[in-house]
């Protein structure tokens, strides 16, 4: 009778087929789908559920607009947005409390509040996460035109401001400067040199409205401003209390603004 009954079990097993890997990820993506948002899941949520490693579910599904389009969400979708974003600001916090090498991806998932899974599904690793800190500094704007009705040392501190404005993390760009990485000393460089431009770019329009000496070198003087902005960052990113940080600003300008004026007034003297 045993034998009879273990027959028949066996028979019915054999008629259901087992699911592949590939099967119970997506269940497994789709059935969490529904627990909470689709821009929230990651890679080991995937594979706690489904009972594989996470480098399986990456095989099967390949990347986030693929898992994406599978759950029917527009990869373009703000939360997907907006999970990246909380967790580049999560890292700019921890990379600035712990350093770059004391940062962890568990802290960073918590100072999120999302799982790590969620970390691992944007980013490969912590690495990569300081790249695109880094890229968000880079794509930093244009110069806006500026405005001739402000004395020159108003204008000049305007612009200072609104560079360190620009680097939300000065102390993350102070310790990228100590790691060995091509990568992150390539974004460092085009962060200066996007300094440099927009600098030489304002010296040039104050130059064009004869506010400052038709002798001054709008490239030369831009490396000077975005040497001085440097160096006004590493200041503020250790400075503990901030207190003489705007006195410094408006120091920094008025010094720059005797110098072109000085230049100027040189330049009249001589004709």
């Amino acid at each position: 009778m045993f034998l009879k009954y273990e027959s028949r079990s066996m028979a019915e097993a054999k008629k259901t087929p087992k699911k592949t890997p590939k099967e119970r990820i997506v269940a497994a993506a789709r059935e969490l789908a529904r627990e909470m948002p689709a821009s929230d899941i990651g890679l080991s949520e995937i594979a706690r559920r489904a009972d594989v490693s996470w480098p399986t579910v990456k095989r099967y599904i390949g990347g986030r607009a693929a898992l994406l389009e599978l759950l029917g969400v527009d990869p373009r979708d703000e939360d997907a947005r907006g999970t990246r974003q909380r967790l580049l600001d999560a890292a700019g916090v921890v990379f600035t409390r712990d350093g770059f090498d004391g940062a962890t991806i568990d802290e960073i998932a918590g100072e999120a509040g999302l799982s790590k899974g969620a970390v691992y599904w944007h980013f490969r690793n912590k690495r990569q996460l300081l790249l695109a800190l880094l890229d968000g500094l880079v794509s930093f704007p244009a110069e806006p035109a500026v405005d001739v009705a402000r004395d020159l040392p108003t204008a000049l501190r305007t612009h200072l401001e609104r560079e360190l404005s620009g680097e939300r993390w000065p102390r993350v760009i102070a310790d990228a400067a100590t790691l060995r990485d091509d990568a992150v000393e390539k974004k460092l460089r085009q962060l200066i040199d996007g300094m440099k431009t927009r600098a030489a770019g304002l010296l040039s329009r104050l130059v064009s409205e004869g506010r400052c000496a038709e002798d001054v070198d709008s490239k030369a003087a831009g490396g000077a401003i975005a040497t001085m902005i440097t160096g006004l960052s590493v200041h503020r990113a250790f400075e503990r209390t901030g207190s003489d940080a705007r006195q410094i600003l408006t120091q920094s300008a008025l010094v720059l603004a005797r110098g072109v004026e000085g230049s100027r007034s040189r330049g009249r003297r001589s004709r």
